[in-house]
């Protein structure tokens, strides 16, 4: 779902993507907004993208573990195009968590706390979640 990454930069990393009208059509019929599920979606693929470039696993899958105040602060109306942030706290026994917010232009329009895990290739089944 992401365009591009625009920050690779652990514990720093930072995303954008764009939405169009035809994406989120029946997302209120008439007046489309982006789902806050796609803001969701978009933070957890940039925080996945900071936990593969960290290199805790490298042959590892990252694994969304779940998001914890999670505030929608604005409707996002297509065709905005969304930049994702995130800020990778030191992993704890395994689990990466992070702090992470969508924006339009200088408009937060979504936060939460995220966390992830590296599972090890050899015990991801084989439709890994993200």
């Amino acid at each position: 779902m992401l365009d591009r990454l625009l920050v690779l930069d652990p514990p720093r990393v930072e995303a954008i993507a764009s939405f169009t009208p035809q994406q989120v059509a029946g997302h209120y019929p008439g007046h489309p907004i982006v789902p806050g599920v796609f803001l969701l979606e978009g933070l957890a693929q940039t925080l996945c993208c900071g936990c593969m470039a960290m290199g805790v696993d490298p042959s590892g899958h990252p694994y969304l573990g779940g998001f914890d105040k999670v505030r929608f602060r604005a409707p996002v109306l297509p065709p905005e195009e969304v930049r994702f942030s995130v800020k990778i706290l030191p992993p704890r026994l395994g689990v990466f968590r992070a702090e992470g917010e969508a924006s339009v232009g200088n408009l937060c329009v979504a936060s939460a706390t995220l966390s992830a895990t590296m599972v090890p290739s050899e015990e991801a089944p084989p439709n890994p979640v993200l």
